[in-house]
């Protein structure tokens, strides 16, 4: 059975494109030869201004005869047939925040990510200094150093932990990826040239979800317009680095870069888990939600529960964990002052609700409240604390 079918299947022009006859004759007849082919190329253009189209080009019309498809299926199957793999990667975060957490305004926090394979499992780990975060059999790991506490789920998948950077625990996946963002998303460009032995991919993708309201853009790479360069060793089809850079108006900013790449690493160290954590199992969509209410509702009901640490309401919200770990100490006996009018932003599935505490200390906090609604219809606090 051949694994990558869908790739090659994706690979496929999706029509053949042939001009008539009478239409050859007449080209040939009135035009040179650079006129002939500055005219296919602008009628196969014309054809659509979507990515199918793009992808047609991309796959047939390359410069200097370079053949897309052997170079995508080439460096998918360099990726696929190396074992294990340690990479360097900097992101514009920070250490102790979430893993899709990124901020041009930041500096670059270095991730050191860890993958080895067994059969058809991956084992991997990434370090980004305050936290981290280790996938094997028996589910995901995460945990906060400093705070010496961590979490396991049982589902194996790290996209809901890592999001977008899930894809870099399986690099033959990254090309893939933006194979099918060519072919379903007709808002993305591509380029490829090659050089000094190298060949460079450029994507350029606009910003992914509904931004009425401006809050969450540029906040993630999906959810930002971007740009990303992936360099390819033209030899042995292996990926050599990649970055990413967010625009926002005439600025370009750098916010990923994966700076160093060694294959068929063999340090099974990265793999072990820390001493002094305690891990907390945290079965999927264990939280109950508050129900019967809209999102403002339920945010004020959440938000007053903290004045008297009404567990009745912050446990079905909230971790229990993460409360005693994190929120209780500085948010236990806080009192509302207002609530706002709720907005979504992004293409998270989030819905925010600005809010302003009086603290125990006597100061006040202003921020916009996370909530999500899980399977049940409840909403969930998921951030914004």
């Amino acid at each position: 059975m051949d694994e990558y079918k869908d790739i090659k299947d994706l690979l496929k022009p999706r029509r053949d494109f042939a001009a008539s006859e009478e239409l050859r004759n007449r080209i040939d007849l009135t035009l040179d030869s650079f006129a002939h082919k500055r005219k296919t190329l602008w009628w196969l253009w014309s054809v659509g201004a979507s990515c199918v189209a793009a992808a047609v080009l991309l796959f047939i019309l390359l410069p200097m005869g370079m053949s897309a498809k052997e170079i995508l299926t080439d460096t998918i199957n360099a990726l696929k047939n190396t074992g294990s793999i340690e990479m360097t990667i900097e992101v514009r975060t920070r250490p102790m925040e979430n893993f899709r957490y990124i901020n041009m305004a930041e500096d670059f926090v270095v991730h050191d990510i860890f993958i080895t394979k067994s059969d058809s499992t991956i084992y991997w780990r990434i370090d980004k200094g305050d936290r981290t975060a280790l996938g094997n059999m028996q589910g995901i790991y995460n945990w906060i150093n400093q705070l010496n506490i961590g979490w396991r789920t049982n589902n194996n998948d790290p996209k809901e932990l890592l999001g977008e950077m899930a894809i870099l625990l399986t690099p033959e996946k990254i090309l893939e990826a933006e194979l099918q963002n060519c072919v379903n998303n007709s808002d993305a460009h591509y380029n490829i040239e090659k050089k000094n032995g190298e060949i460079i991919l450029t994507v350029h993708y606009k910003a992914q979800g509904d931004f009425s309201n401006p809050y969450i853009l540029n906040t993630s790479i999906a959810e930002s317009e971007n740009v990303r360069n992936y360099v390819i060793d033209a030899a042995t089809k292996h990926l050599k680095k990649a970055s990413v850079s967010i625009i926002n108006g005439r600025q370009k900013t750098e916010v990923l870069k994966i700076t160093n790449i060694v294959y068929d690493a063999s340090n099974q160290d990265l793999l072990a888990f820390p001493s002094g954590i305690k891990f907390i199992d945290t079965p999927n969509n264990s939280l109950q939600g508050l129900t019967g209410l809209s999102a403002t509702e339920a945010a004020s009901a959440f938000l007053n529960a903290l004045e008297t640490w009404n567990m009745s309401i912050l446990e079905n919200t909230v971790d229990n964990n993460m409360l005693s770990a994190i929120y209780e100490q500085d948010l236990k006996g806080s009192t509302l002052v207002s609530v706002g009018k709720s907005f979504t932003s992004g293409n998270e599935g989030l819905t925010f609700v600005p809010y302003t505490l009086q603290l125990p200390n006597g100061t006040q906090k202003q921020h916009n409240l996370a909530l999500h609604k899980n399977e049940q219809g409840g909403w969930i606090i998921v951030g914004g604390l």
